[in-house]
């Protein structure tokens, strides 16, 4: 199933991020750190994840607020499939490693 914000990249929900733990911040207000925001911003805005008052001030919407949390999601769900393919390189490993060790021992037993 295709995530209604597949199109948003990584920087972006950063900025999201950023304008979630900042409230009421402008633009201007992060130039000085991140000369090149006002572009994320702007995708930000026309995907309706944030919006921007009279004052230009920032707020995230619901919207913006429910993509952070599938963000997280996906995160989470792609580094528990990391560690499911480790371990499915690791188990045979061992087992590999555990018949070397017993015919190791075998043969000094003989």
């Amino acid at each position: 199933m295709k995530s209604l914000f597949e199109n948003i990249t990584e920087d972006e929900f950063q900025t999201l991020e950023l304008i979630l733990q900042n409230p009421g911040r402008t633009p201007a207000s992060f130039f000085f750190t991140d000369p090149t925001i006002d572009g994320r911003i702007e995708e930000l805005e026309k995907h309706g994840l944030i919006k921007l008052n009279s004052d230009a001030q920032m707020t995230i919407t619901e919207l913006g607020r429910a993509s952070l949390k599938e963000h997280d999601s996906m995160l989470l769900k792609a580094k528990h499939t990391k560690y499911v393919e480790l371990l499915k390189f690791l188990i045979p490993t061992f087992i590999s490693l555990a018949a070397l060790i017993v015919s190791i021992i075998a043969l000094l037993q003989t």
